[in-house]
């Protein structure tokens, strides 16, 4: 939960290459997400991005935290 009380929901399944985020302010709209899909080239200066979703930088660094701990699961071991 972010400081608005918004909630984020991150799963990765092994074997898969991405993994699933999903977010209330997006109405839980799912978006695939890899080790690159955090931007910082959104259309404003400092926008923070992942898919077409904006995100703030303490969500950056939880996803990235996220995508990190679970990137051994991405690597095709089953």
């Amino acid at each position: 939960m972010n400081e608005y009380g918004e909630e984020l929901v991150f799963a990765q399944c092994r074997g898969e290459k991405t993994a699933r985020l999903w977010h209330s302010d997006a109405d839980w709209k799912m978006f695939l997400v890899d080790d690159h899909s955090i931007r910082l080239d959104g259309p404003m200066d400092g926008m923070i991005t992942v898919a077409d979703l904006i995100i703030d930088r303490e969500e950056a660094t939880w996803l990235s935290s996220c995508l990190a701990a679970s990137r051994h699961l991405r690597q095709g071991r089953t």
